[in-house]
């Protein structure tokens, strides 16, 4: 009979650690080529898939949106699709988008408008991204902080405010930057560290401000060698970190030892609680365990805080760790200044970074730097974007260093004078989503392990940090366009479905083979098969030429301009402008929609639809 501590093998008899160490090795070279398979973390995400498609789609029965980002997108995806060059007419006629903003991957939309063209494609291709990303998080959750504290916090993260208010102003180009942070992050906890760097790497490719971000991870990476360097206690494992700081990936038989697992007897329990079928408490199978711990995330958040020094720093940069966090800081910097000075100008017709005014003025009276100061800390939004970010790392996320990427969003976004970048709505936190949630599985780890806290507050830190941020994620998407739709309640657009009938009817009614102007609401539903312009912009810029009749040719610095924007300027004229009730320059009246039409593209035209205040008008001569 076996005696207690041991397990029968194949093999014989074998003490506890032999055969953890042993499994573990086993389970370790198989975890750095496969993720474990967890059938909660993917409920979370068919949960999510369902609602945030369901949510798309009914934003876009009702005629939804709230600026022209969802048609320029769709204008560019329709470009992609059929392998042309990105001229978005909608930003401005003739414009090239690659003088925008440095979105390569957004090459992909190209492929899902070829198999779908319809605008709908895009929302429902963000929806399951920002669902999937949900994936990852709730994974490594559920093995970091067990089962139920990390399926909750799967569930702060799906319903985070940052992905909600994303969903409700329509695609962007970060939900690709989601994905990739999530996955990103939530495999260099798990010790998956080149996987892990690849899709980290990838998010310089979604907009040119997303290489600061990866500057920071390698200034994270840093950090963190350094503390390893910095504690004493560690000394060994720092040595080992220098050999190769990908951890478990490319040590896989490597593995430390296992606090949590002091017996695994044949019969009963482990002194530290461990159930007689090798699960420790959290949710981890012996194996599992052994293997998470042996990661150098692991060993480093395990870690109370060092005392930095400059010895210590000096060790750290001689480390693969701080190497790996270099070539990040110089990835990530090369690819912000080629794309920002380089690329962007290159396309753009005025040879500029489109946004560079967005950072140069205040919106005080006091001048300089103290002015800058000023607008930079003074709107209250701006505090309270910051407080809701603490909340959704459930405040013990400011335990973790990841925390720390958000700052170069954060700085772009409270520098700049668009108070659209200073809210907690639009898009522009979505991708601090995927860091809070990381900071918050890291920050509870860290507190558990720290020796300056009471064990009383160490088995409260992942109740306290999750319902935190379940508590915020919960009642800011209840209270919005998610929680609008729940309630079964109109999320925008038009709620009566004869306005909508009317709006489809006019979409009908055009058809395609045109140049159309039209309006923010309805531009997305008529780019397909269409050349569109929007009223805001149809008259600006310098390709215009060729919009006003049937026989124009470009001239003079026309022709220049057009040429520069790839030789994007219509020879034939706008022949449809059409007109949601909404419209902000188009007049009501149908006679005047006439008039308009005429004064500003020539010509003479009638109204061929008009119902519930949707208007077409069409060129009949000229």
């Amino acid at each position: 009979m076996a005696s207690e501590g041991t397990l029968v093998t194949p093999d014989g008899p074998v003490t506890s650690d032999e055969s953890v160490t042993s499994e573990a090795g086993t389970s370790r070279r198989f975890a750095a080529r496969f993720p474990r398979f967890d059938a909660v973390a993917w409920i979370v995400t068919a949960v999510g898939a369902v609602l945030f498609t369901a949510y798309a789609i009914q934003q876009w029965n009702a005629f939804s949106s709230s600026s022209w980002d969802q048609g320029i997108f769709t204008q560019l995806a329709q470009r992609y699709a059929n392998l042309e060059t990105p001229i978005v007419d909608i930003k401005e006629p003739g414009f090239n988008l690659w003088g925008d903003h440095f979105h390569p991957v957004l090459l992909v939309t190209g492929i899902v408008f070829k198999m779908w063209p319809i605008g709908l494609s895009l929302l429902v291709l963000q929806a399951l991204l920002f669902a999937l990303s949900a994936e990852p998080i709730t994974r490594v959750a559920r093995v970091r902080l067990g089962r139920l504290w990390g399926t909750l916090v799967g569930i702060a993260y799906l319903f985070s405010w940052g992905l909600a208010s994303a969903l409700s102003v329509q695609f962007h180009e970060y939900c690709f930057a989601v994905v990739f942070l999530a996955f990103g992050l939530s495999h260099w906890l798990e010790g998956r560290h080149r996987l892990a760097l690849i899709e980290l790497a990838a998010i310089v490719f979604v907009k040119e401000d997303l290489g600061l971000t990866m500057v920071a991870f390698g200034a994270v990476l840093i950090w963190m060698q350094w503390g390893r360097e910095s504690a004493p206690a560690v000394a060994g494992t720092a040595q080992e970190d220098r050999a190769d700081p990908l951890g478990a990936q490319s040590q896989p038989d490597a593995v430390d030892s296992l606090p949590a697992v002091t017996s695994v007897a044949a019969h009963g329990s482990t002194s530290s609680g461990t159930p007689s079928n090798g699960t420790v408490s959290n949710g981890m199978t012996a194996v599992d365990s052994a293997a998470w711990k042996g990661s150098a995330a692991a060993n480093e958040s395990t870690r109370p805080f060092p005392a930095r020094t400059y010895a210590s720093f000096r060790r750290a940069l001689h480390t693969r760790e701080a190497t790996t966090g270099l070539l990040c800081i110089l990835w990530g910097f090369f690819w912000f200044v080629v794309s920002t000075f380089i690329i962007l100008p290159l396309f753009n017709v005025y040879g500029t970074w489109n946004y560079t005014g967005n950072l140069s003025e205040t919106q005080t009276d006091i001048p300089g730097i103290l002015g800058w100061l000023t607008n930079f800390f003074g709107p209250g939004q701006k505090e309270v974007t910051v407080i809701l970010l603490v909340l959704a790392g459930g405040v013990v996320g400011l335990r973790s260093p990841y925390m720390w990427l958000m700052l170069p969003t954060l700085l772009w976004r409270f520098a700049g004078n668009v108070t659209h970048y200073w809210g907690w709505g639009w898009h522009y936190s979505a991708i601090l989503m995927p860091i809070a949630a990381i900071a918050l599985i890291d920050g509870i780890e860290r507190l558990r392990a720290s020796e300056r806290l009471r064990s009383h507050w160490k088995k409260k830190a992942a109740a306290v940090g999750t319902c935190l941020a379940l508590v915020t994620s919960a009642t800011m998407t209840f209270n919005g366009a998610i929680g609008t739709m729940l309630r079964g309640e109109s999320i925008g657009g038009y709620s009566s479905q004869t306005s909508r009938d009317a709006a489809w009817g006019l979409v009908d009614t055009v058809g395609t083979g045109h140049n159309v102007c039209t309006d923010i609401w309805l531009m997305a539903y008529l780019v397909p098969g269409n050349t569109v312009y929007w009223e805001g912009t149809v008259n600006s810029g310098n390709s215009t030429a060729g919009l006003y009749s049937d026989d124009a040719a470009d001239t003079g610095s026309n022709a220049a301009s057009s040429s520069q924007n790839g030789g994007a300027a219509r020879s034939k004229a706008i022949d449809v402008v059409a007109a949601s009730p909404q419209s902000m320059v188009m007049p009501f009246a149908p006679d005047q929609l006439t008039r308009w039409a005429a004064e500003n593209f020539g010509g003479q035209w009638e109204i061929t639809y008009s119902s519930e205040g949707f208007r077409i008008a069409e060129r009949v001569v000229g």
